[in-house]
């Protein structure tokens, strides 16, 4: 029986202590379904509070990471853009060329095709231009920075990657040669009789037919017209008007010459064979396997980078030059870096050559040679020269199209995949051990709140009973 008096009972006591943990759950309840949170706050669940906290924090870390995914993709399908309207240019140009293949335009013609040549070459110009994310790409300022080459030396560095290694040195010990062959005629003209002979190199094969005491300065010409599909051309040294060089374009192990006669008498002499350079770089021998005439390249240690070493002049006479190249230094400062996983320490590089006309060629010339004044301008006689130059900015171009669709298309395409995956799990944990399940949680909630009024009830009821108790005592008393 409950004790009367001032003080609150044992019953009492448990009454309100229980309608105190009723009221604490029917108010963590209410803000759960207010919060949309199972553990709002730290007192619900120490533990869950902390490992929702976490796995909330590398969810923000992936989202802020998919932004910088979206800037790659962005950069990357915007130059996949850029450099196939530079191939519809070159391939322009290329058509316009052709159609002088066979020397057969006129020169109004041949005026109508030069403007399309210079359009295109306008066009590319312009298109070295384009900012992608407020940025120019194709100007060459996104490039890794080449410092202390010697141009005598070393004609040209490219970098696919740039890791440990950033400084480089070495020797030359021999140059990258061409294939070498003439023609002894006489008179300066051919003296062995009428024949046909097929020459052949690297790019294909046409044959030439020559008439006795035909002048070598015609035959010359005309296999120099056909230099754009056999990749072999022809010379007369002023010094020794009675022979016919050729000459493969290529240089090293790989070049090829031949020459077949198929009718009549045409004997030739070879000078020399092609041969791959032979290099030392930061003290080691460049094996032949990365040697490809005089282009060499050095890959190790994340550092992937050819050298294009000098090689002689056939123009001025010149020899290649041998011997201890100047130091060179390689530099990602200019390049462009993106976080493209959680780990921020670790960023994938995009660096990218540029693509002004004056970038554009090869051993041939550069693009802009062929525009209005240039020295490869005009079609007619320049046409196969011309057709060389725009071969060789379509291979530079194929090389510059693969870097970037492994950019876009491999780095970055993955790396969004990972991070969709990835937050998509994290995603599903979070709801599984932080979403709150409404149906439930508002029966829970129903459930405190009536338990609330049945505990009221019940302090009534026992408030009740005291004063039903007292007042019968107050009448036993006569009070």
């Amino acid at each position: 029986m409950s004790r009367i008096g001032a003080t609150i009972s044992g019953l009492d006591q448990y009454f309100l202590s229980h309608l105190k943990d009723v009221d604490n759950e029917a108010l963590k309840s209410a803000i759960r379904l207010a919060t949309g949170k199972q553990v709002p706050k730290p007192s619900y669940d120490p533990a869950a509070f902390f490992m929702i906290s976490s796995f909330e924090n590398h969810l923000n870390v992936v989202e802020s990471t998919k932004t910088q995914v979206d800037l790659a993709a962005n950069l990357g399908s915007e130059s996949q853009l850029v450099l196939d309207q530079t191939r519809s240019n070159l391939q322009s140009i290329r058509d316009a060329l052709l159609l002088d293949e066979d020397l057969s335009l006129s020169s109004d013609d041949r005026n109508i095709q030069q403007a399309t040549i210079d359009a295109a070459i306008i066009a590319i110009r312009d298109l070295a231009r384009t900012e992608i994310n407020g940025r120019r790409v194709f100007d060459g300022s996104s490039n890794y920075t080449v410092s202390g080459r010697n141009s005598a030396q070393i004609q040209g560095v490219q970098v696919f990657s740039l890791g440990a290694v950033t400084e480089f040195s070495g020797t030359v010990t021999s140059a990258a040669t061409k294939i070498l062959d003439f023609y002894q005629g006489a008179s300066g003209g051919i003296s062995t009789g009428d024949a046909t002979f097929t020459i052949t190199g690297n790019r294909g094969s046409a044959v030439i037919s020559v008439t006795d005491g035909e002048s070598l300065e015609d035959v010359e010409a005309r296999v120099n017209a056909s230099s754009h599909l056999t990749g072999i051309e022809a010379d007369i040294n002023p010094s020794l008007p009675d022979r016919l060089y050729f000459r493969s374009l290529d240089f090293g192990d790989d070049a090829l010459l031949e020459i077949d006669v198929n009718s009549g008498a045409f004997a030739t002499t070879r000078v020399s064979t092609g041969q791959d350079a032979v290099v030392s770089i930061n003290g080691e021998t460049i094996s032949s396997d990365q040697v490809d005439g005089n282009r060499v390249t050095y890959a190790k240690n994340g550092t992937h980078v050819v050298f294009e070493f000098d090689v002689f002049n056939f123009a001025d006479g010149i020899p290649a030059f041998t011997g201890d190249f100047d130091s060179v230094t390689i530099s990602d400062e200019r390049t462009q870096k993106f976080a493209l996983t959680p780990d921020i320490t670790k960023r994938s590089t995009f660096a990218i050559q540029g693509i002004h006309p004056e970038l554009l060629g090869g051993i041939s010339g550069t693009l802009d040679q062929l525009a209005s004044g240039g020295s490869l301008s005009g079609l007619g006689d320049n046409t196969a020269f011309a057709i060389r130059v725009v071969d060789e900015a379509l291979s530079k171009l194929t090389v510059m199209e693969g870097q970037v669709d492994a950019f876009a298309d491999v780095t970055v395409a993955s790396a969004s995949k990972l991070l969709t995956d990835f937050s998509d799990d994290i995603k599903n944990t979070l709801e599984s051990i932080s979403e709150v399940n409404e149906d439930e949680e508002s029966l829970k909630l129903a459930k405190s709140q009536t338990l609330a009024s049945s505990t009221l009830s019940a302090l009534a009821i026992v408030q009740q009973q005291r004063f039903n108790t007292l007042g019968l005592l107050q009448l036993l008393a006569g009070i």
